[in-house]
């Protein structure tokens, strides 16, 4: 099992990439990680690059 707590805090960079690169942490780590179950906790779960990770939606 694999747990992100806060897994919207790379969203609070002062960067204008921040949602891309805050997508590609969480998508890689269910890439990396072989595993069944992972928890994702946000304060914004509707943020469009967590729920596309968790997707595993590159679009």
């Amino acid at each position: 099992m694999v747990v992100f707590l806060n897994a919207d805090l790379g969203l609070n960079i002062p960067d204008y990439t921040a949602a891309e690169k805050n997508f590609y942490f969480l998508y890689d780590a269910f890439k990396k990680y072989d595993c069944d179950n992972f928890i994702v906790q946000s304060f914004n779960p509707d943020q469009y690059s967590i729920r596309s990770a968790c997707k595993l939606d590159k679009k």
